[in-house]
């Protein structure tokens, strides 16, 4: 079961920025870890005093967590949101990300150059986009994988999405549902183009459903032995367009999935699928990263920086 050590959650002044500190604090409780709160003063601070202003406002929110003294840190910075995230993350050996979502980043969602696209691109660790949602704890988790490829079982990020959604769903006590969106390919996709009659290409449609039910079960035992908890699905389609319509249909509160994303240029030129997939879910994502080389290093062995040294 894969555990949190350091949790690293950004205090924005919005709307879900407490709401989004609760869900951080509550897994840090559950998984006696440590919690860094980091909140960043975008723009030019016209006056110190702004700085020193929201050091007290911070100080005030980590002395309403219920968690022990030794285990929360707060830092303030000055900079770009992103940057900064990820420039605290690295110092404080984070391996897990806790941000609100950014539904008004606007011409910068478009470049892919917004805050979760920076984060979805650098980070080192996994990354957890908050949206509000009626539902506490969670209900439904749904984990999207690509049983398709070859060795699918020992593929580092089916596994990595995998063991994320599993720890989750088991904390939250919420169902698991493992969603693979799949498409004929090669010569099958060629006699599904032919004019095959309606009942053979039915049967094909089946067939090939059943094959593609068989490989996700057949991962989710390889990786996370039997569950009667999880719950395999199918679906026919590409990634973009099945995803976000089966987080609508099950009602999910949370996906997990691998967070890629291209260079800004090639967003806005063609598109990427797990931006896209990010920008049309209408729940909270969980964006698997590869680890960092030397990730899970204890917070507390991290020596601890007061603002006034972090700020430029």
């Amino acid at each position: 079961m894969k555990r949190f050590k350091n949790i690293l959650v950004h205090y924005d002044l919005t709307p879900g920025g407490d709401a989004t500190v609760e869900r951080a604090a509550d897994l840090a409780r559950r998984n006696d870890a440590h919690l860094c709160l980091l909140h960043v003063v975008t723009g030019r601070a016209d006056t110190p005093g702004q700085v020193d202003e929201r050091h007290r406002m911070l100080t005030r929110v980590a002395a309403s967590i219920d968690l022990p003294p030794d285990h929360i840190r707060t830092v303030v910075v000055q900079g770009d949101k992103s940057g900064e995230i990820l420039r605290c993350a690295d110092q404080r050996r984070a391996d897990l990300i806790v941000v609100a979502d950014d539904p008004g980043a606007g011409f910068a969602r478009f470049l892919g150059i917004d805050m979760a696209a920076e984060l979805m691109r650098r980070a080192n660790c996994p990354v957890w986009i908050v949206r509000q949602t009626a539902d506490k704890p969670y209900r439904t988790i749904v984990a999207a994988i690509d049983a398709g490829k070859e060795d699918a079982s020992n593929c580092p990020a089916n596994r990595r999405v995998l063991e994320l959604a599993s720890s989750v769903a088991r904390l939250e006590g919420a169902s698991l549902h493992v969603l693979y969106a799949w498409d004929f390919a090669g010569r099958e996709r060629e006699t599904m183009a032919s004019e095959l009659p309606r009942a053979l290409r039915a049967k094909k449609v089946r067939n090939a459903r059943r094959r593609h039910l068989d490989r996700v079960n057949q991962v989710v035992r390889d990786v996370l032995g039997e569950s009667p908890r999880d719950k395999p699905a199918v679906v026919r389609g590409s990634p973009v367009s099945v995803i976000p319509e089966y987080l609508g249909t099950v009602h999910a509160d949370m996906l997990v999935m691998e967070g890629r994303a291209r260079r800004p240029l090639m967003n806005a030129l063609t598109g990427n699928g797990s931006l896209s997939v990010l920008r049309l879910a209408g729940c909270s994502v969980l964006l698997s990263r590869p680890p960092a080389p030397d990730a899970g290093q204890d917070i507390a062995d991290v020596p601890s920086t007061e603002a006034a040294d972090l700020v430029a």
